[in-house]
């Protein structure tokens, strides 16, 4: 069992895209150091991708030709780096506010040209500024140890660390308990970080997560990111046309005959009547042609899509607790076609988009079930994988979402429950979606699965992993399962036998096929990587 795919070309490269946005960078003649994120993997209508998910980032980079050298994960955000003025070596100053009481984070400190990383500081603590005053001297800014100190969020504490043994100091020989320095400003601004990697590359701009990928039968290739409604690549690899508006796409629903493609539009924030004001996003259609905007529908919600292959499109009111939600119908003359109502939605159970299929599917059922008095039944026995009529509207159970599934084990006063998650069907009416175990809205060890059922919900196959996954795709003889760990997995369509596993070096956050032995994944680092599958 080895690689089942070959990376052929990335759409959207550009330098520096590992870190996402930068937040901290420092130059030398050999080097570039730049410390980022690559954001949030959930919107309004999912947030499962982003558990266990770590999104900080730190790159180090060659200063000629800008040639990634090395990729680390912090724990917490890259605050400031600095490069030792002799020596390979790089400071590193991470932390954050918990949340709750106290600032954590660490001092890292890097050999550049072996890569060994150490963590000198006696004790947990946010590093908000690094600076080398010479070749001896480290220069920190330490956050006060709780907020309960005046100005916590806003200054910190200096210290000058002098050592002659900067190449080889030990973990945790640094003492944090005379920082009683003076105390200075700490800012947040991230100007310098960019104009520092700006320097390095005209009119570079960091490009964030591709949401949704789309396949046209002619070769070109659409994309739904942050910041980007849509963008469509022609098989020579060139950018065709690219539609921006605000926090941009996050779902492609092409039509049959390919000349369009509805897109749904993020929510956005507004700062209103003194606080922070969600505000739904539009959806709207795209011509295919040329990328202009011919439609557009203000659900006056945040929706998420369900689609039949023939064209039909349903806007899922994702709004959480909402009273009596309506799911508009928009058929495949693109004009509404009815308001139904399908039941409340949660980000945490609710998603359930299928591709290709030929029946408007959802997942409905108790937003959070109670336990009842006597109740020896799962309470997720009550959320259903459900068909819609467009004729008429009519909702038509077909099976609970956890049928057939390994049951969890008892948890006192924890309450074992199934998602949804991306799915495919199958020809002859086959269903295989993703999903997780949860309880009481957490997360569960190795508890995210891809399931195979007959249309009757019976379950063929169950293979399961620990981590969130977030896209699938597939046909009759192999299964693409991506995940927020980096890995792509290839799986037997009829068993459910792992095939092929590739960890790649990017954050896969979407999935498509894109005709026989071709898969696309968009990134959380605003690529598109375009695969050869390998024959089994």
């Amino acid at each position: 069992m080895g690689s089942f795919l070959r990376i052929e070309r990335v759409l959207g490269d550009g330098p520096f895209a590992e870190i996402g946005e930068p937040t901290a960078a420092a130059a030398q003649d050999r080097w570039i150091a730049a410390g980022g994120g690559l954001g949030q993997l959930s919107w309004h209508g999912d947030t499962h991708p982003n558990t266990y998910y770590r999104a900080i980032r730190l790159g180090i980079y060659e200063a000629d030709g800008l040639r990634l050298r090395r990729l680390l994960r912090p724990r917490w955000p890259v605050n400031s780096v600095a490069i030792h003025p002799e020596l390979p070596l790089l400071a590193v100053g991470t932390g954050d506010y918990d949340g709750g009481f106290a600032f954590e984070g660490e001092l890292l400190l890097m050999n550049l040209d072996t890569g060994r990383v150490t963590s000198p500081l006696d004790e947990r603590c946010e590093v908000r500024r690094v600076e080398w005053r010479d070749a001896r001297t480290l220069r920190l800014v330490l956050a006060p140890p709780t907020e309960e100190t005046p100005a916590a969020f806003t200054h910190g504490y200096t210290i000058d660390v002098e050592r002659d043994d900067w190449d080889t100091v030990a973990e945790r020989t640094i003492a944090t308990l005379d920082a009683g320095g003076p105390m200075v400003e700490t800012g947040t601004d991230d100007t310098e970080a960019r104009r520092t990697l700006a320097g390095f590359a005209e009119a570079w701009a960091p490009r964030r997560q591709v949401w949704d990928v789309a396949a046209l039968r002619d070769g070109r290739v659409l994309a739904a990111l942050e910041g980007t409604v849509l963008e469509s690549w022609l098989p020579s690899g060139d950018r065709e046309w690219t539609l921006r508006h605000g926090p941009g796409g996050r779902e492609i629903e092409v039509a049959p005959d390919e000349r369009s493609a509805w897109v749904n539009v993020a929510e956005r924030l507004r700062f209103a009547e003194g606080r922070w004001r969600r505000v739904p996003g539009p959806v709207v259609r795209i011509s295919l042609d040329g990328g202009e905007r011919l439609d557009a529908f203000e659900p006056g919600v945040p929706v998420a899509f369900a689609a039949r292959r023939d064209g039909w499109l349903a806007l899922r009111d994702t709004e959480y607790r909402a009273e009596n939600p309506e799911t508009v119908l928009i058929g495949p003359g693109h004009g509404e076609a009815a308001r139904v109502l399908v039941g409340s939605y949660t980000t945490t159970y609710h998603r359930f988009r299928v591709r290709r299929s030929p029946d408007l599917l959802f997942l409905c059922g108790d937003v959070d079930p109670p336990i009842r008095k006597g109740e020896t039944e799962d309470p997720a026995h009550r959320r259903w994988v459900v068909s819609m009529e467009v004729a008429d509207g009519t909702v038509r159970p077909l099976f609970p979402i956890s049928l057939g599934l390994v049951p969890l084990p008892e948890v006192p006063g924890r309450r074992a429950s199934v998602t949804g998650g991306p799915a495919v069907s199958l020809p002859g009416g086959a269903l295989v979606h993703g999903g997780h175990f949860v309880l009481n809205w957490g997360a569960v060890e190795n508890g995210a699965f891809v399931a195979r059922r007959e249309p009757d919900g019976t379950v063929v196959w169950l293979f399961r992993t620990g981590s969130s996954i977030t896209g699938l795709d597939g046909d009759e003889e192999r299964v693409f399962a991506a995940f927020n760990s980096g890995e792509v997995v290839a799986l037997d369509a009829a068993t459910g036998v792992e095939l092929g596993r590739r960890h790649l070096a990017d954050t896969p956050l979407s999935l498509a096929l894109a005709g026989p032995g071709r898969l696309l994944i968009g990134t959380a680092e605003g690529r598109i990587l375009d695969c050869a599958l390998m024959k089994r």
